[in-house]
């Protein structure tokens, strides 16, 4: 009696949801059947950190060069440019093209620039975005609020600082879609000393403040986070300790970063926590 198969597509989406679910199981599930391994190989790149660590970038860089089908890049959601010291832009670019379906992208400061306008306009989904925008547009006066790459943005943690922005910050109101606002420290202390306002931005649902841990004394930087007389049930003050480290636990959906950040929110508005409350689960010790 033969044994009973499944329909390839159910099989296919059980394998799928698996790899998704447990990560982990990827490398034994490739060795389950030649069709596994066709289905599943992409999903070990769903998110990709160019860093130091040259295995799965060498990999991508490869699959260019041998021409993998365009799906084959389509599953990398999550791409983070952290390094660019072991490959040349122009290689970086070629894999960018390919990836139209990435929702999430960072960008340490020194990688953009305006040759990745036209690329990131490409991407069909891209809606969560880590970067400078002084050097992706090419100084202050270039940067365009209105270009195609940017109306899909939900999320932008803006990497400027506020001496270099000014002329142009008011208007992250022109990004229709956006929601979700990340600074850093020199903007706490102008929104502390009242020279900008949250309620400038009434479609804003998260105002986040965040900056590295090691900046600064434990002790000093709280007392710098409670003189800081900004109060909206939006805001939020966070710290990090390896950025990369931490983009990357919330790529795989973990509670950091803007989940961890819209978490504190959802309990200021449920009165869980005093609403005028905005230091976050933070690593601090007062």
């Amino acid at each position: 009696m033969a044994e009973p198969t499944l329909p390839l597509e159910l099989e296919r989406e059980i394998f799928e949801h698996t790899a998704l679910m447990f990560p982990q199981s990827i490398p034994s599930l490739l060795r389950v059947a030649r069709h596994v391994y066709i289905w599943i190989e992409p999903l070990l790149y769903r998110i990709v950190r160019l860093e130091d660590d040259i295995g799965i970038a060498s990999a991508l860089f490869n699959a260019v060069k041998t021409g993998r089908p365009p799906e084959f890049f389509h599953a990398i959601h999550h791409l983070s440019v952290e390094a660019t010291n072991a490959w040349l832009f122009e290689d970086i670019h070629s894999l960018m093209k390919r990836c139209i379906e990435i929702r999430n992208l960072a960008c340490l400061s020194s990688f953009p620039n305006p040759s990745l306008l036209p690329i990131l306009a490409g991407m069909r989904s891209l809606q969560r975005m880590s970067c400078s925008f002084l050097d992706l547009f090419g100084g202050a006066q270039a940067v365009d609020l209105t270009h195609p790459a940017l109306q899909s943005l939900t999320h932008l943690d803006f990497f400027d600082v506020y001496s270099e922005s000014r002329d142009f910050f008011d208007a992250l109101s022109l990004l229709p879609a956006l929601t979700h606002l990340c600074l850093g420290q020199d903007y706490w202390n102008v929104f502390a000393r009242g020279q900008l306002s949250i309620a400038d931005w009434p479609r804003l649902e998260l105002l986040l403040f965040q900056w590295c841990s090691s900046m600064m004394s434990r002790r000093k930087r709280y007392q710098a986070m409670k003189e800081g007389h900004v109060y909206d049930i939006r805001l939020v003050i966070g710290l990090y300790t390896d950025y990369w480290e931490e983009w990357e636990l919330e790529a795989r959906g973990g509670l950091k970063f803007w989940a961890e950040a819209d978490d504190f929110v959802l309990r200021k508005r449920r009165g869980e926590i005093e609403g005028t409350v905005s230091i976050g689960q933070l690593h601090y010790d007062p």
